[in-house]
């Protein structure tokens, strides 16, 4: 069950790693972000 356990949690690692990441781009946006610079500069 150990070994088993490993790939479980490098799986549950991975996708959790790839929700940041698809939050960050999606953060960066530069509809949202261009809006709110744009208008106060």
């Amino acid at each position: 069950e150990a070994p088993a356990e490993a790939p479980a949690e490098a799986a549950a690692e991975a996708p959790a790693a790839e929700a940041p990441a698809a939050e960050a781009p999606a953060a960066e946006t530069p509809e949202a972000p261009a809006d709110g610079d744009e208008s106060k500069a």
